[in-house]
């Protein structure tokens, strides 16, 4: 019985083995759920996948997919997901054929190794002995190109000659096509330097039609496809069953869209093979040995994997391979197709994934279902980014974001334009004069033939990465030419409404709308500039008239924009300004003292001062700022879709140069400088403004003298402003086009950190690095000018808050007394309030002093002496007690215009406000002469010759100053502190006494107790309170 089942079991295993070794085709592509006993491994490893693969569907948006799989050698697989047609609702199968892509490249190149083997060819022979009329050139010299360095991408032929492509199905697309490049420039010399195109595979392509005398199609399916059992595999799209074979999907706002590419039949050798997951089963079988066919040896199979070269030895034939991780693979993509195919050899295992979309994520799925066959966690996310298929998701993303928001100014601009055809119905808006009409019709002229022109020659002639417009709109999203309508949509209506509000301005209309348009028009202007000037260099031609033409109607668009928003826009923001500035000073003039001196000084300088010119300087490069955005988006876009890491790589040398920009800029704009000394004037005025506003508060004609002087330098300051930065607007743009220290980061670090990279896209960056660094400077000052801007912007208004509440009470008229006063307080009090600090007290306070008197009031440091000062002159009001003038109750206002006062921490203005020169000429030369300051300083027109003197001399200057006012209170505060001794005496014993004669009342601070017989009354303080008072005339009542 054993050795019966012994012999059994053998019989068993002798068919399995016959079996296997004859198996047809068709045979072999088993689906596990066909297996008649299938493991629970093998169940659960099944539904892992299908969990994986329907994730990824969702995740990336994949309509529909199948996949192939060859496991051990024994086991295969085969399952559709998704849809074959969203449309239909029909369901992908491992019958539905989807286009390999680059995948085809593999078939081409065991094409090419059947034809050595039968002897009609070498790998090592040129590819103009069979190809006579291709000759292409490497620095004007005919290079000799092998067919092996056609199959390994070494042949010098540039990525970019797959924009030579057009569609075309007639059967001599392929001979066509080719003799395009009859005379191409190489990139590199042949055999040095590995380039990825898919040219070298149509050029083989076309060496398999002219060797073999057939087309490539029927070579392949006569050679390739039939004697490998591959019926449901085809060469192009229309010899494929329609029937079976999917839609092609192409992302378009942000999901895929059906799309119906063209045929390329001429691209057929490189990326046009069809097939299904059968299909596909049986091919990587084939490559991995376990199927053999008679007419192709498995060594083929073999050598296609293995073949690489000393340059590119990563690169078989139609193979890429990682020695390290026994992988062969390969992907492809087409406009609306991708796929990946990965084998690994020694363990007999293969994967191919077909999706009817473009999309990176094929390679992520199936080296996700390699790890879940190898018990490892799958990947979600690709190894590496693919250039060509990035760009196109960032395109998408770019063009759906500007679609967006085009449609939403369109909208905004429409009723923009319906709310003007109102207002020149009621006449609000009025016609222009004729010649300023024609000026303006003229220039909006040449800007619209300028875009019409501009609109041409994109879709006709211009690139993106030196592939013409054609192949972007193949290629890339479903939302690129809707984008590329929408500009122009809202171009069109940005004209219309710029031109009417032009031809029909509003009164005191800040046409802000105008001014963005023009800028957004500049910066077409200026990325179009450097667009220009990259074609004419890449061009093949010596001349290009029309790509001149384009140049400098560009230059024409961006100089008028600039010009015309530049100019309305600096009168604009500088009289905003000076509004401001005038409003400003007003307000803190009139504010009250007491309160106006708990604000901190700096604050008061940096609204007048920085705050100010923070928001005139940013609203001056508004115009500048929307032109560089305007620029860098074009610039960046143009660079990303040459190169991600290559943007990214722009963006970190731009940020470095940058540093350096900054120093050329401010040697740039020196002639700035003939503007400063207006501008230092004004600054002037501040000090003026902050410094003195003591004695300011006490002379109403001072004050409204010294503000109407300030508010003119401020004006002298707008219309200087004015002329100055529109001299500026052509500095700048010649500035912006200087700064060229990034060049050098380009030249020598790129051939450094991509050795790929060609002379002439080097080139490329060059120059686009050269014109973009202006606008990145433009942008990278803005963003800190714009923060910069709302914080001033803030303060202004919390300064200008905060300093109306404190504005004075001043009454219409001031009450007139005479000269004879009788000064008295009564119980006056005011106490300081400090957070966590006992608070200062003083008073009560009560006094007297007439007209005639002079007054001393001593004390200690912290005795009360300036706050007591201060309510005496009306800076201060009392919070309790009462002032009284001749028995009148006075407010602090009123009090204050009776005082000339001499303060310890006085200021001086250099200008005599308040006074007609008539009224003091001549005695201000006696009190010159008196003060000893005849010769130290003279008077002209109203102001001193110097303000440049000794702490006594400035105390006689302010002397002399309170003599001409005239007033009937003096106030002196330590005003011999800084005299020396003989002329202190003569302030004592001789100034003080003849005002006193001339019957002034006046109240001395001093510690010049030598001199205190010399008043009339002597009030000494101590800790805010009176402690005595000693009079030296028994009339004077306290």
């Amino acid at each position: 019985m054993g050795n019966r089942l012994n012999r059994i079991v053998l019989l068993g295993m002798l068919i399995a083995f016959h079996v296997l070794l004859n198996t047809t085709p068709a045979r072999a592509a088993e689906s596990l759920t066909n297996q008649e006993t299938p493991s629970k491994s093998n169940e659960e490893r099944k539904g892992e996948i299908d969990r994986y693969i329907q994730n990824q569907l969702q995740r990336n948006q994949i309509p529909g997919l199948a996949v192939a799989l060859v496991m051990d050698g024994a086991i295969s697989y085969t399952k559709g997901y998704g849809f074959s047609d969203k449309a239909t609702q029909s369901k992908v199968t491992s019958k539905t054929l989807f286009e390999l892509g680059s995948v085809s490249k593999a078939y081409t190149a065991l094409a090419v190794l059947k034809l050595q083997e039968e002897g009609k060819i070498k790998l090592d022979d040129p590819i103009t002995q069979y190809i006579p009329s291709f000759h292409p050139t490497y620095n004007n010299k005919r290079a000799t190109i092998t067919i092996d360095q056609l199959l390994h991408h070494t042949s010098g032929i540039p990525f970019t000659t797959i924009g030579d492509f057009y569609p075309s199905s007639t059967d001599n697309a392929l001979e066509n096509t080719v003799d395009i490049w009859s005379e191409m420039s190489l990139e590199s010399t042949p055999g040095s330097i590995y380039e990825y195109s898919t040219t070298n595979y149509t050029v083989l392509g076309l060496m398999i039609q002219y060797v073999s005398g057939v087309t490539y199609e029927q070579y392949i399916q006569d050679h390739i496809l039939m004697p490998l059992g591959l019926k449901n595999t085809y060469v192009g799209k229309e010899n494929a069953m329609q029937a079976l074979m999917a839609t092609g999907y192409k992302l378009g706002f942000l999901k895929p869209h059906k799309f119906d590419a063209p045929v390329f039949r001429a691209n057929s050798p490189g990326g046009y093979i069809i097939s299904s997951a059968d299909d596909m089963v049986i091919w990587m079988e084939y490559q991995l040995g376990i199927l053999a066919s008679k007419a192709i040896k498995t060594e083929l199979f073999t050598e296609t994997h293995q073949n690489g070269s000393p340059v590119a030895p990563f690169y078989a034939l139609g193979w890429y391979k990682d020695t390290m991780r026994n992988e062969v693979f390969h992907g492809g993509a087409n406009p609306a197709f991708s796929s990946f195919v990965l084998l690994r050899p020694n363990e007999k295992t293969g994967i191919a994934v077909m999706a009817n979309v473009s999309s990176e994520y094929t390679e992520v799925i199936a080296r996700g279902l390699d790890s879940i066959l190898n018990s490892k966690e799958p990947v979600n996310e690709p190894l590496a980014v693919n250039p060509l298929l990035a760009a196109i998701k960032q395109l998408d993303v770019f063009s759906y974001a500007l679609i967006a928001v085009e449609i939403g100014l369109s909208i905004f601009i429409v009723i923009l334009v319906v709310l003007a055809i109102r207002q020149i119905n009621f006449k609000k808006r009025a016609l222009i004069p004729i010649v300023r009409r024609l000026l303006i019709l003229s220039v909006f002229a040449v800007l619209c033939i300028g875009l019409i022109l501009a609109v041409y020659y994109i879709y006709q002639k211009a690139t993106v990465m030196d592939l013409p417009i054609s192949f972007v709109l193949i290629w890339g999203p479903t939302s690129f030419p809707m984008a590329l309508y929408s500009s122009l949509l809202f171009l069109i209506l940005m004209f219309s409404y710029v031109i009417l509000t032009f031809l029909y301005p509003k009164l005191n209309d800040k046409q802000y709308f105008s001014l963005i348009s023009l800028s957004v028009l500049g910066g077409f202007g200026n990325a179009a500039i450097i667009f220009c000037l990259i074609q004419a260099l890449n061009s093949k031609e010596i001349f290009r008239k029309d790509l001149m033409l384009y140049f400098f109607l560009s230059m024409v668009v961006y100089v008028i924009c600039q010009r015309f928003g530049r100019n309305k826009l600096i009168k604009i923001t500088n009289h905003a300004v000076y509004e401001r500035r005038k409003q400003i000073i007003h307000t803190i003039a009139d504010a009250s003292f007491e309160k106006l001196e708990k604000i901190e000084k700096g604050k008061i300088h940096t609204v007048l001062n920085n705050d100010t010119e923070v928001i005139s300087n940013f609203a001056g490069m508004f115009i500048g700022v929307t032109v560089n955005m305007v620029t860098l988006i074009f610039c960046f876009v143009y660079l990303g879709l040459v190169s991600l890491s290559g943007l990214l790589l722009s963006i970190v040398a731009i940020f470095t140069a940058g540093g350096l920009y900054f120093y050329v800029g401010k040697e740039a704009r020196k002639f700035m400088e003939k503007n400063r000394d207006v501008q230092d004037t004004f600054f002037k005025f501040i000090g003026d403004l902050i410094y003195g506003i003591k004695e300011l508060q006490l002379n109403r004609k001072k004050r409204a003298h010294f503000t109407e002087d300030m508010t003119g330098s401020v004006r002298e300051y707008r219309d200087t402003n004015v002329a100055g930065q529109s001299k500026f607007t052509s500095v700048i743009i010649i500035g912006e086009l200087l700064f060229v220290m990034v060049l050098g980061t380009v030249v020598f670090l790129f051939p450094l950190l991509f050795k790929e990279i060609s002379k002439a896209h080097l080139m490329e960056y060059a120059f686009v690095f050269l014109y973009m660094t202006g606008p990145v400077n433009g942008v990278l000052n803005a963003i800190p000018a714009v923060i910069q801007y709302r914080i001033s912007w803030k303060r202004m208004n919390l300064i200008l808050q905060e300093i109306e509440n404190f504005s004075t009470d001043i009454p219409a008229e001031i009450v007139q007394f005479g000269r004879s006063l009788a000064l008295r307080l009564e119980k006056v009090e005011y106490h300081y309030e400090m957070e966590g600090e006992s608070s200062f007290a003083l008073g009560p306070i009560s006094f007297e002093c007439h007209s005639g008197e002079i007054v001393f009031i001593t004390g200690g440091n912290g005795s009360g002496k300036s706050t007591l000062a201060k309510l005496l002159t009306g800076l201060y009001t009392p919070q309790s007690g009462k002032v009284t003038i001749n028995g009148i109750d006075v407010r602090p206002a009123q009090l204050s215009q009776l005082y000339s006062a001499i303060f310890n921490d006085f200021y001086l203005f250099k200008k005599l406000y308040g006074f007609q020169e008539k009224d003091y000429q001549e005695i201000a030369d006696e009190l010159l002469r008196v003060l000893d300051l005849d010769g130290k300083i003279s008077i002209e027109n109203a102001e001193f010759s110097t303000l440049n003197l000794s702490t006594g001399q400035r105390k006689r200057l302010a002397l002399l100053i309170s003599r001409l006012e005239n007033k009937p209170l003096l106030l002196f505060d330590e005003w011999a502190a800084d005299q020396d001794p003989e002329y202190r005496r003569f302030f004592y014993e001789t100034l003080l006494p003849e005002m006193k004669q001339q019957g002034a009342c006046i109240i001395a601070i001093t510690h010049d107790d030598r001199y205190y017989h010399l008043a009339d009354k002597v009030i000494k303080l101590e800790m805010g309170k009176i402690e005595s008072i000693v009079e030296n005339k028994p009339s004077i009542a306290v």
